[in-house]
């Protein structure tokens, strides 16, 4: 898991500071466990009583100084290369996931809950962010530790460093049996914590509709329903942990008792100086500590596996076929037999369409006939299960995408002023332009209002009416689009105002292909012909 990270998620020098926190790791371990040496010496030549010993102890005495001040440097350097690999990876993984939604073949993307999405974004992608790299930096320093602690401590003596590691294996396996039957918990913690953030955004979104029906409390119920739900699995999650603590602590604690014990019998014996029980006794955790720490890594590791499962999950969504084509300016587009189906339920037959620069049409239907279906078809954000969509320009068939102004039913409004919010379409506009597409849209005076403040999370500050003015200037400053696509401009707006919008849009528009979705039949005699979705076709008219 972590090597593909590393050759999935490039940063710069990656590999040269990883190498270099190795080498941190290295001399940190070396540089404290050598002080186990210096101990055994100061105390065997302190016990001797011997004045010609004084100078040895000074000596013994400043290399253990300087040998402890040295290991905390090197923990120090490591602890920072390790949280600027850490961060870096977690940006490039933060980046390389939102990159990948924009690609993501909209169908796919559609089917995926937006508020989970956001969810992975931050609470995955910030876990692994601060989780990636200290566990295996933890790791490494527990296994240089323990490789280097066994040579000393054995080279004090072999019987009383058999006593010990079996201690440590214990413990290990007693803490791993508590660590299986807590990796089921934590996936279903990650579960519910979806649930109960589903919930408060939701129930934010929806305040409004809450209160006109007066479900404030129940809706409050069921946000109380999710958070005991989250409450009683961190609870038991908690109280896994809480064990697995005390036969940590518990076995810890055995070992250096029998330590103790058989280490002042050894000395009673000869078979260890008190210098040597002295260094034990201090660094005796050199051989214990990488087990536990061996623990806590793999704790660490059950939770980032679930949260690079998430993300490794949203990674294996299928990209657009066509994200990756040219946008080209076409003239004229032809539907050849096309049939398109949501989960194999059949939506459109065997359509087939030419539509030509310059033609205005109107496409109209009963709710959920296929309209706005048929229109992502025509601009190639879907692709048809069989048959083709065409594009082609003088009298040529293209291979790209075209280039599209597309005015949904719902646009998403970004919170920023009105003069923002166009220039996110095409920034090259100059202020001229923008002022004249605020006039065409019948924007000045909201325009003038706000002035330079936002217009809140999705357009909140503005009117129905005004957010849909809104999106057609958006649309319209895409002043290069081949294909223009307007789904329900007239809706939210006045009879007068819309008669007025639609006809300007039309004037401005000639030349170029305009596609309207219009339940307001009124509008018919602006348009060349309309084409009706009716029982899975289409009826041109």
């Amino acid at each position: 898991m972590f090597i593909k990270i590393l050759k999935e998620f490039k940063v710069k020098r990656g590999y040269k500071l990883l190498f270099l926190l190795i080498l941190c790791l290295l001399l940190t371990g070396f540089l404290g466990i050598i002080p186990i040496k210096f101990i055994e010496k100061i105390v065997d030549y302190s016990l001797t009583l011997d004045e010609d010993n004084v100078s040895l102890i000074y000596i013994y005495g400043g290399l253990y100084i300087g040998f402890q001040i040295m290991s905390p440097l090197f923990r120090g350097l490591s602890k920072y290369i390790s949280n600027y690999l850490q961060y870096s990876y977690g940006i490039s993984i933060q980046n390389k996931l939102y990159n990948k939604l924009l690609k993501v073949d909209l169908l796919q993307l559609n089917s995926k809950n937006s508020i989970e999405l956001t969810n992975t974004l931050i609470e995955d992608v910030e876990y692994i962010t601060n989780k990636l790299f200290l566990p295996i930096t933890k790791l490494l320093l527990a296994l240089i530790t323990f490789v280097i602690g066994v040579y000393y401590m054995v080279s004090i003596n072999l019987t009383l460093t058999l006593i010990i590691l079996p201690l440590g294996l214990i413990t290990s396996i007693s803490s791993r049996i508590i660590q299986k039957k807590s990796i089921k918990n934590i996936r279903t913690k990650r579960q519910i914590s979806n649930k109960l953030w589903k919930s408060f955004a939701e129930g934010i979104r929806g305040v409004m509709t809450l209160r006109i029906y007066d479900k404030e409390q129940k809706y409050m119920n069921q946000i109380k329903t999710n958070g005991s739900e989250m409450l009683n699995i961190n609870l038991k999650q908690s109280k896994f942990e809480s064990l697995n603590l005390f036969f940590v602590s518990s076995l810890f604690m055995l070992t250096i008792g029998v330590i103790l014990v058989v280490s002042g019998l050894f000395v009673v014996q000869g078979l260890i100086t008190v210098g040597s029980m002295t260094a034990i006794l201090m660094y005796n955790h050199m051989i214990t500590d990488p087990f536990m720490d061996y623990l806590d890594v793999q704790q660490a590791y059950v939770k980032l596996n679930v949260s690079i499962k998430r993300i490794s999950e949203l990674f294996m969504l299928k990209d657009d076929m066509f994200d990756s084509m040219e946008r080209l300016q076409v003239d004229n587009i032809l539907v050849e037999n096309v049939c398109f189906s949501y989960d194999q339920i059949c939506v459109l037959k065997d359509i087939n369409i030419e539509i030509s620069k310059g033609e205005k049409i109107a496409i109209i239907g009963e709710t959920g006939s296929g309209k706005t279906t048929l229109v992502n078809l025509l601009s190639g954000l879907y692709h048809p299960n069989s048959g083709q969509v065409l594009y082609c320009y003088n009298g040529n068939c293209v291979q790209g995408k075209p280039k599209l102004a597309y005015m949904q039913q719902e646009n998403y409004l970004f919170d920023r002023t009105i003069n923002d919010n166009i220039k996110i379409v095409n920034p090259d506009l100059s202020e001229k332009e923008i002022k004249n597409l605020i006039d065409l849209c019948r924007l000045t005076s909201v325009n003038q209002q706000l002035g330079e403040n936002t217009i809140g999370e999705n357009g909140s500050k503005l009117s129905g009416g005004e957010r849909k003015r809104l999106s057609l200037a958006q649309t319209l400053a895409n002043t290069e689009a081949s294909i223009y696509i307007f789904d329900e401009l007239t809706s939210s707006i006045d009879q007068e105002m819309a008669s007025e919008l639609i006809s300007r849009v039309v004037n401005r528009l000639d030349g170029k292909i305009c596609i309207f979705i219009e339940h307001n039949l009124q509008y018919l005699y602006l348009m060349n012909y309309t084409l009706q979705v009716k029982n899975q076709k289409i009826v041109k008219s």
